[in-house]
C-alpha cells in the first residue's frame, strides 16, 4: 500500500496542470536511449568468493520507449538492459546481464517551436543474471546428470522509482509552434531508487541470506528518436 500511494503522489506531482507553459499536445513519440546508469557496482568481488573471477557491470545502458501524448501527458512503457559481459578463471565462467523495464508518466511542460521539455517518472523493475558454468573441455554425458550444479543461475530482482526530467528538439521536420515532427534528438537525466527490498532467486527457487544489492543511482542518456505532436492554443 505504502508504494501503491507513493506512486500516485510521484505521478500526481509530475502531471499538474499548472505547471504547463505551452498548448495541448496531442500524438506520438518513440526514442532509443544509449546512455550512462551509475546503479550497479562496477565489481561483484564484494559478495563474490576470491577463486571466482573478478565480474561487474560496465557503467552503460540501452534501452527504447513508446509514448502516447493526450493533453500533454505523455504515457509509455520503456524497457532496456545494462551492460554486462562473460568473465572466466581456473575453469569457472560467469555470464553477467542485467535488464529492467516499467511504466513511464510525464508532462510537457514548454513547448517552443521545435524544444521540447518534460519531467517525467517510471515504475518497474530492475534485475540482474547471474549464469554460474564451469567450463572443462569434456564432460560425460552421466556426470553432467549426475553434478547438475555445474551450471547455476542466480538472479536478483527489485521495484524501482525513476524520477527525471528531459528535453527533445526536433531536428528535422515540422517545427513551429503547433506542430512538431520528425526526427529528434535530446537528452535525459534523472535518480533511481528502489522502493521495495530486492529477492535473490535460484533457478526460479528462493535464496535464503542473499547478499543486498543496489539498484540506486544517477542516470543520463541521450534520447533519439521521433514522433509528432500537434498543440492546440490554450484557452
Amino acid at each position: 500500500m505504502k508504494r501503491t500511494i507513493l506512486f500516485i503522489l510521484i505521478m500526481s506531482a509530475v502531471t499538474l496542470p499548472a505547471l504547463s507553459q505551452t498548448g495541448k499536445g496531442f500524438g506520438g513519440l518513440g526514442f532509443y536511449y544509449p546512455g550512462y546508469q551509475g546503479i550497479m557496482p562496477k565489481s561483484l568481488g564484494t559478495i563474490l568468493p576470491d577463486s571466482y573471477p573478478d565480474a561487474g557491470f560496465g557503467p552503460l545502458m540501452q534501452s527504447g520507449g513508446g509514448y502516447v501524448v493526450f493533453y500533454n501527458i505523455l504515457f509509455g512503457a520503456e524497457g532496456g538492459d545494462y551492460t554486462g559481459g562473460t568473465f572466466t578463471k581456473d575453469g569457472r565462467q560467469l555470464d553477467l546481464t542485467g535488464e529492467f523495464g516499467g511504466f513511464k508518466l510525464g508532462y510537457i511542460v514548454y513547448h517552443k517551436e521545435a524544444w521540447m521539455i518534460y519531467p517525467f517518472a517510471m515504475y518497474g523493475t530492475s534485475n540482474m543474471d547471474l549464469f554460474i558454468h564451469q567450463t572443462p573441455d569434456e564432460q560425460a554425458f552421466n556426470d553432467i546428470l549426475n553434478n547438475p550444479s555445474l551450471s547455476t543461475h542466480l538472479s536478483y530482482e527489485a521495484s524501482v522509482v525513476s524520477l527525471g526530467a528531459g528535453f527533445t528538439y526536433a531536428v528535422l521536420g515540422s517545427r513551429n509552434k503547433d506542430i512538431s515532427s520528425g526526427f529528434m534528438v535530446g537528452l535525459e537525466a534523472g535518480y533511481q531508487l528502489p522502493v521495495s527490498k530486492g529477492a535473490w532467486t535460484y533457478d526460479n527457487g528462493k535464496v535464503l541470506d542473499g547478499p543486498e544489492m543496489s539498484f540506486q543511482g544517477f542516470f543520463v542518456r541521450l534520447a533519439i528518436g521521433g514522433g509528432g505532436i500537434s498543440y492546440r492554443a490554450k484557452k
